[in-house]
Order: C-alpha cells, then sequence, then structure tokens
C-alpha cells in the first residue's frame, strides 16, 4: 500500500531533527560542573565533592559516607604510549583517603589501594596502562568512618613510562643494585627521564630490560672500593680466617646448628649491611667517631669493623650460653680494642642496664629473633641511646621478592619446620619478620626523630655468578626497591 507524505509532515520532521541536533551539539559543547581540567588531567567530581584550584594544586572537601568516591582522575588525551604513570602528591588535612586504579565499567579496584590518613603527606606514582583504553581512570575515595574529607592534589599529572636496557649502559648497574638499590635507580631515572624536572623525575617509575641470562659478580676487590668498604672487607676475610676455631655443637640446642660453609658466606654478604650503615651514620647523622654499643654482636662483623672505622665499640651478645664455639672472636674484638661484655639468657638485660649511655646504639638482625611484643626491647635499645643519638637497626624484609614467590607458590619462607620442630624452648630462630612500613611505624612510636630507612639485597653476594631468575629479582628491586631482602632503619633519640 503506497503511503503518501504530506509536505508539512515532512518539514516538521526536519524541524525536530535539526532541533535535536542543535540541542545536542549545545550539551556536547558545554562545561560540566561535575568536571575539571588541570595539568592535562580530567578530573570527576563525585559526591558533591567541592574542589577550589589554585597554582596547579587541587584543593578538594567532600562530605560523604565511608567507601563512597570523591574524584575519579583521568589522562586529557589518549595517546599512541602504551604505559603511563599517574603522578602527584597528597596532602591529607582532614580524614582518610584511598587511591588506586580503577575499572569504571564494573567498579573494581585494579591495584592495590593505597590509603592516606590525616595529617600525611605522600608522593604518589601509580601505573596507568593506555592498553586498558577509555575504561580505568584513578578513584580517590573516603576510607573513614569520618564523614568529612579534606585533602590537596597537588601537581596532578599522567607522564609516559620510559624503559631502560640495561645491556646498553656503561655503567654496571646490576652491582650498583646489588650495592645500593635507591642509588641504582636514581641514576636510571636520571638517564631516562633527563628532559624532566629534578622535581617530577624523582617521582617517575623505573622499567628496566636485562636480556642477558647471566651476569658474573665482580670480584670482592672490584666491588668494595672505597676507603671504608676496603676496610669493612678486610674485616669479613679476618673473621672467615676464623671459622675452623668455630665449634657449632658448642652453641646449644635452642636454635639450628649452621656449619662453617654457611656462615663463611654469611660473614662474606655482611660487608653490605656494615657499608650501608656506615655511609647513612656518616652522611646523614654526621657520625664517623664517637661510642657506639652493639646489641647482639654474634660474630663481631659490626662491631670490629666499626671499631676498625674509628667508633669506641661496646660488643654485647649472650656469649656465656655459647661455650668455647666464638670465643677466638671475642679475643679477637678485644684484641682490638671493643669492649665485649658477655651475657646469658638470664642476666642479659640486668646487666645492659647497668651499661653507660651512647651516642649510638646499634642491633642487626636482632629484632626478628625476639618472641612477643618487640617493644620491650626497642625501648629497651632507646633507653642507652644519649640525648640527640642514633639508634639503628635491621632486619628481614617480610615481604622481600623470594617471599612473595614463595607464597604465590604456596610454600612457606620462615625457617624449615623440621629444624625448628627439634629446638628446645626457648627457641632462637626467627619469630617474627616485618615490613619497612611497620619498622616506620615501630620508631615513630619510639618518638625517634629524623627516621632514615632504605633496603637492599644481601643474599645475592654469597654467588659468583648469577642466573636469569636472580637476576629478575635484582632488576625488580632496582624497579621497586620494597621487594629488596633486607631493611635498614635508622632515627635519633629526642
Amino acid at each position: 500500500m503506497d503511503i503518501g507524505w504530506d509536505q508539512e509532515v515532512i518539514q516538521g520532521i526536519f524541524s525536530v531533527f535539526v532541533y535535536l541536533q542543535k540541542t545536542y551539539s549545545f550539551l556536547k559543547k558545554r562545561p560540566c560542573l561535575n568536571k575539571i581540567l588541570l595539568n592535562k588531567v580530567h578530573i570527576r567530581k563525585l559526591n558533591s565533592s567541592i574542589c577550589e584550584e589554585k597554582n596547579e594544586n587541587l584543593h578538594v572537601t567532600a562530605s560523604t559516607s565511608q567507601w563512597s568516591e570523591i574524584l575519579r582522575l583521568s589522562p586529557e588525551k589518549r595517546t599512541s604510549v602504551k604505559s603511563l604513570c599517574f603522578v602527584a602528591n597528597l596532602k591529607i588535612l582532614k580524614g582518610e583517603i584511598g587511591i588506586f586504579l580503577l575499572d569504571k565499567k564494573n567498579n573494581n579496584p585494579l591495584s592495590t589501594e593505597i590509603i592516606l590518613r590525616n595529617g600525611e603527606t605522600k608522593s604518589i606514582s601509580l601505573p596507568y596502562s593506555n592498553n586498558l583504553n577509555e575504561k580505568t581512570c584513578i578513584g580517590i575515595r573516603n576510607v573513614s568512618c569520618v564523614n568529612k574529607t579534606e585533602f590537596i592534589v597537588e601537581r596532578p599529572i599522567f607522564e609516559e613510562v620510559r624503559t631502560l636496557d640495561l645491556a646498553n649502559e656503561k655503567k654496571d648497574v646490576i652491582l650498583l643494585g646489588l650495592k645500593q638499590p635507591l642509588k641504582a635507580a636514581q641514576y636510571c631515572r636520571e638517564v631516562l627521564y633527563s628532559d624532566k624536572p629534578k622535581e617530577l623525575r624523582d617521582k617517575l617509575p623505573v622499567n628496566l630490560k636485562y636480556t642477558r641470562q647471566s651476569y658474573v659478580i665482580p670480584k670482592a676487590e672490584k666491588t668494595w672500593t672505597s676507603h671504608h668498604e676496603k676496610i669493612i672487607y678486610q674485616t669479613s676475610k679476618d673473621l672467615i680466617n676464623l671459622l675452623p676455631t668455630y665449634i657449632s655443637a658448642e652453641m646449644g640446642s635452642n636454635n639450628v646448628h649452621l656449619d662453617r660453609d654457611f656462615f663463611e658466606k654469611y660473614l662474606y654478604m655482611n660487608v653490605v649491611r656494615i657499608a650501608n650503615l656506615h655511609e647513612i651514620l656518616v652522611r646523614s647523622y654526621d657520625f664517623n667517631k664517637g661510642t657506639l654499643l652493639e646489641v647482639g654482636s654474634y660474630f663481631g662483623s659490626f662491631a670490629l669493623a666499626l671499631q676498625r672505622l674509628g667508633y669506641q665499640v661496646t660488643a654485647v651478645d649472650r656469649y656465656s650460653n655459647y661455650g668455647e664455639a666464638l670465643e677466638c672472636y671475642t679475643e679477637l674484638m678485644k684484641k682490638e680494642g671493643v669492649k665485649v661484655i658477655s651475657t646469658s639468657r638470664e642476666n642479659e638485660w640486668e646487666k645492659i642496664e647497668k651499661l653507660p649511655q651512647y651516642q649510638a646504639v646499634i642491633s642487626m638482625a636482632v629484632i626478628e629473633h625476639i618472641p612477643h611484643t618487640p617493644r620491650l626491647f626497642l625501648e629497651g635499645l632507646k633507653k642507652k641511646v644519649e640525648k640527640g643519638g642514633v639508634l639503628a637497626i635491621d632486619t628481614p624484609n617480610l615481604v622481600r621478592y623470594w617471599a612473595r614467590k614463595d607464597f604465590a607458590e604456596g610454600k612457606p619462607n620462615m625457617m624449615s619446620i623440621k629444624d625448628q620442630f627439634m629446638c628446645d624452648i626457648p627457641f632462637e630462630g626467627h619469630h617474627r619478620e616485618y615490613t619497612r612500613n611497620e619498622v616506620e611505624w615501630m620508631f615513630n612510636q619510639l618518638n625517634l626523630e629524623k627516621i632514615t630507612t632504605t633496603m637492599f639485597d644481601y643474599n645475592q653476594f654469597q654467588f659468583n655468578e648469577i642466573y636469569k631468575n636472580q637476576i629478575d629479582c635484582i632488576v625488580k628491586f632496582i624497579e621497586d626497591e620494597s621487594y629488596a631482602d633486607t631493611i635498614l632503619a635508622l632515627g635519633i633519640v629526642k
């Protein structure tokens, strides 16, 4: 059936179409009151958030319930760059917020949420992949039960993430990473982002490429080249030379008996621990001589090396419980001027309390052996530090690279149950390991000032040559220091 169209009807339909088209164009061009463009970052306000722009910063106030979103941030334009990074400083004035990579379609977090609390200021660097197209953004939400949230987002920006091929570098980045991952990362940033201002460069991530299947660790003489490193290395050699006198059976039945081969590696690997401690004591605390107490001196790796570096060292350990196992080591320390205090499990703190205060107190790889709470142990160490003096500890990193791999494969990463099972009470192996944030938190609970933490890896120094899986480990903790196996923390006692 033929349907005829009246000319007026056709004209009316056309007029409606033109009107709708103009309305759509107007709405598309009209600025959205809930959106802000700052530093080429699209910022969408949610839940009636109030945002004030000032000097490339965004002052945000929001009254929202717990877990409610406050902001969503995304790049102004999609580029051909595959990998971006969201960078900003966040200063929390009131409440608590969480920031994370968000799947906008399903409202699911795609990254670990970073929590920032009242009074905290933190530099944020979050990976943002362009491969995820327009389905993702950076989300910020209220994580506090307090409804009122106030914070400042300073200079938010999305930057390209670049990759450095280590095979093309003249500098031995792997060796530098083994000794000091943070310095290795800084070097890589300077190479990758030389065109960026230092303030921004220091916040950008490091991506590394290393295609070789093996790496020969340079001989000790080429690894430890500075004056103080040579002294520390020579000390390790002197202690290793005494190993034929070490009597494992004399150490008692409260811990696992480790043989001389193990301790030969252990004493050499300690060089990197002592070198890092000494450098920070001098560089960050201007402490290159003075009185120093070590609690838990064991073979004397730290005590003897630091004595030779110019400190007046007092070394305390449970040598009374170790029989003649370490007698030659304590004799060597005494011969070189170290004051050795021999204690037992029963009188250890009684003897320590009778000692004077020192300009520095260190206790290295001891806190993980403390059962129950570490509070009393740390408070006891703090009492022995002069006002304005330094307290320092180091300890294994609970979330080191190999621990994460073991946990992911369903394996334990603590001492073998077969070894621990046969020990007597009190067991003196590892009771509790810690993360960097936990160590920093404990130092804050002690009200220490000028807290410094760094991380490094010392286990790889037991090898002459390392292979792909070990190289992957080193590359990973240069990219992200939190994967390293040792935490070193220092702070000043008020």
